[in-house]
Order: C-alpha cells, then sequence, then structure tokens
C-alpha cells in the first residue's frame, strides 16, 4: 500500500496547512506595489472630472498619472499595513460579507495614517476601502465554505 496515501482517502500531500498555501509573498507585494497606484489613480479620476468639460486635455492627462506616481509613494504606508494586516490574519474571501469587512479596514487604516498627515481622512479612507476592495478581488484566496462538513 502507498504510504502517501491516508485513512480517508486523500494524498497526505493535498493536506497543506493554511500557512503553507496561503500567498503571503503575493498579498504584500500586491498590495504594496499597486494599493498607492490605485489610489492616486482613483483621487486623480476625481480631481479631473470635477471640472469635466466633455474633452480631457494633455494637462488633466499628466495630473492623472502624476497623482498615480504620488499615490504610489503617499500611498505604500497604508497599503503595507493594510497587507500586514491581512497576512497576519490569513484573511480568505469566503462569502460578499467579506468585501465588507475589507472595506471597513481599508477606511480604517488609511483614515488613522491620514489623519497623521493631515490630509483629509474621511476622503482618503474612502480611497482606502475601494482599494482594499479591488486588490483583495484580485489578489487574496478564495475559500469555498459550501461543500466543509462542520463538527
Amino acid at each position: 500500500m502507498n504510504k502517501d496515501i491516508l485513512e480517508n482517502g486523500q494524498n497526505k500531500n493535498d493536506q497543506l496547512t493554511e500557512s503553507e498555501s496561503y500567498p503571503e509573498k503575493k498579498v504584500m507585494l500586491c498590495y504594496s506595489l499597486f494599493g498607492g497606484a490605485i489610489g492616486g489613480f482613483l483621487l486623480g479620476l476625481l480631481i479631473t472630472f470635477i471640472g469635466f468639460d466633455g474633452t480631457i486635455s494633455s494637462e488633466e492627462l499628466s495630473l492623472l498619472f502624476m497623482t498615480m506616481l504620488l499615490g504610489s509613494i503617499i500611498g505604500l504606508l497604508p497599503a503595507l499595513f493594510t497587507a500586514m494586516i491581512l497576512v497576519f490574519s490569513k484573511f480568505y474571501i469566503k462569502s460578499v460579507i467579506d468585501y465588507l469587512y475589507l472595506a471597513i479596514l481599508g477606511f480604517i487604516v488609511t483614515a488613522i495614517i491620514s489623519i497623521e498627515f493631515f490630509v483629509p481622512w474621511y476622503a482618503m479612507g474612502v480611497i482606502g476601502a475601494i482599494v482594499t476592495v479591488i486588490l483583495g478581488k484580485l489578489v487574496l484566496p478564495k475559500k469555498d465554505v459550501s461543500h466543509e462538513t462542520y463538527k
């Protein structure tokens, strides 16, 4: 009999613990690299479309890219803290309500850091919430709990 087959018929190589299978590096890298840039892009879109007259000029386009670049730098700290919390807690997407949890986490972390830098914390918090949900949808692992049995 094969020693790799367990009593319940599963291959022992298929049984990874959550810490072994959780994509810690992927979550940390993606949130750190893209969190601020996406937030800066959203802020740039907001600024560009406040005075939107039907056309986008080269100045508005350069403003959009400048806010993305600055967002990458300024948004690094809240994105990094958010990623650290997600990795430390081994956060999985199990249901739609988890996106609400992500939004609350992104809002709180970004708002707290924004208060320290004397910027409008509520607006930055909303942007942080949106970015956290977007990256959560793209990066965080999903766990299907509908097939698990509870004891």
